[in-house]
């Protein structure tokens, strides 16, 4: 997706990993998928660079769907759409 389209997103939920590395980045989105529906979207916050490779690489393999990320002022915010 474009950033303007990713922009225009709303979320149905929002985890804000800042504050913590990818890989605990990813448990709590695995953890906040458990409640929502298929064809809902995760936000996912994070200032780890790694996640940039790492998020799409999960996504994929747990059958969501990554639709992108965009910066923001030092952090990402991803958008990943359950499966």
């Amino acid at each position: 997706m474009e950033t303007e389209e990713l922009i225009r997103i709303k979320s149905d939920k929002v985890i804000d990993g800042r504050a913590r590395y990818c890989p605990e980045t990813l448990l709590a989105a695995k953890i906040a998928f458990i409640d929502l529906e298929s064809g809902q979207i995760l936000e996912l916050l994070t200032s780890a660079e790694t996640c940039k490779t790492d998020v799409p690489k999960w996504a994929g393999a747990k059958g969501h769907e990554y639709l992108g990320f965009t910066e923001d002022s030092g952090y990402y915010k991803f958008y990943i759409k359950k499966g």
